[in-house]
């Protein structure tokens, strides 16, 4: 029985982390010696600028979407999430792994899951309550502490 219901929210940094390679890439690009540029050419650089504003242009409505998970968690191990509440009880359980790891940015959580691919999931310190933080944390630990070898 899944007994714990919480939310998770994406830190504002998590929601434009697909424009931070776009960003580095026009700061590079910007920033290049004056013998590439000659090399290249500055109509091949202003093309590749161009690409980039496209870009992102075209994520930045994913980027402005604030993403809320909803998470139901046993306290254990399973694990499950769907980012709208009728949509939460057909969604598959997930098990959570003995690889998953506490660490100073966050937890890390590694599922498993029967007939499909592992998923990974980070979880930052404010991306759900203390409460909820630390009964994860708690979880991550009595697995690690149950894999070690008993003498």
């Amino acid at each position: 029985m899944l007994k714990y219901k919480f939310s998770l929210y994406s830190h504002p940094i998590r929601r434009w982390q697909r424009l931070l390679p776009v960003c580095a890439a026009a700061i590079a690009t910007v920033c290049m010696p004056e013998q590439v540029y000659s090399y290249i050419g500055k109509p091949a650089v202003f093309v590749c600028l161009v690409l980039l504003a496209v870009i992102t242009y075209k994520t930045k409505d994913y980027a402005l979407q604030p993403t809320r998970r909803l998470v139901i968690f046993d306290g254990v191990s399973r694990w499950q999430q769907a980012t709208v509440a009728d949509e939460l009880a057909e969604a598959p359980v997930w098990l959570l792994s003995r690889q998953s790891r506490h660490t100073p940015l966050g937890l890390y959580l590694h599922f498993c899951c029967s007939g499909q691919q592992d998923h990974y999931h980070w979880v930052g310190r404010t991306e759900c309550s203390q409460k909820h933080y630390r009964r994860l944390s708690r979880a991550i630990l009595h697995l690690q502490q149950a894999s070690l070898p008993t003498h």
